[in-house]
């Protein structure tokens, strides 16, 4: 059985921890594979990289899918799955990161590093291509084609859920644990098979 994530809005700690009680269940599940639909431009780095790290450890396969806009640390995010869908009309944006207090306020942070890290991992990402996406001079809007030419996107489509699969809707500004009860009965159920 496969399972879905979807969530629209910041990346927050309280995203992190609900993703991250959710990976649990469908690890425990044994589940067959994992997607995760988001929309977000960006937020904590720290939870954000906690969710990267979180998704790149999972034992299943992992789809990501840009429905609507990815930018900042939820791009970084982003490059955790294998799969890496993007809707036609969708987008990203990348940059780097910056201090938001103190007396370094906007200048660019060492957390830059961290964010570009799985860039690396891109074919044709090298320095100079990392250089120029993470500067403090370049904030970079590039549509679903333009991702799909760097290597951010494995592929533009746009992917249908399966009725049967079990999806989980999270809110990342909320601190509750989202109610589970329903989903992890939908991922013990056997898998129905389809006629034909």
């Amino acid at each position: 059985m496969n399972a879905s994530i979807m969530f629209t809005g910041s990346v927050t700690a309280n995203l992190a921890m609900q993703i991250q009680t959710v990976c649990a269940e469908v690890v425990r599940a044994r589940a067959a594979g994992l997607t995760l639909f988001l929309s977000s431009r960006g937020g904590d780095i720290t939870a954000g990289m906690a969710i990267y790290n979180t998704l790149r450890l999972l034992p299943c396969p992992l789809r990501m899918v840009n429905v609507g806009q990815c930018g900042s640390i939820a791009s970084t995010m982003f490059l955790a799955g294998q799969d890496r869908i993007a809707l036609p009309a969708s987008n990203f944006f990348l940059h780097a990161a910056y201090y938001v207090e103190g007396e370094k306020t906007g200048q660019v942070s060492p957390n830059t590093s961290l964010i570009a890290a799985p860039y690396r991992d891109l074919p044709g990402w090298g320095q100079e291509r990392l250089d120029h996406y993470f500067s403090s001079t370049t904030e970079a809007y590039l549509s679903a084609t333009e991702a799909l030419d760097l290597g951010i996107v494995t592929q533009i489509a746009t992917p249908r859920l399966e009725p049967d699969d079990p999806v989980i809707v999270l809110d990342p500004e909320s601190r509750e644990v989202p109610r589970l009860d329903a989903f992890v009965a939908r991922l013990s159920l056997p898998r129905k098979r389809r006629a034909g």
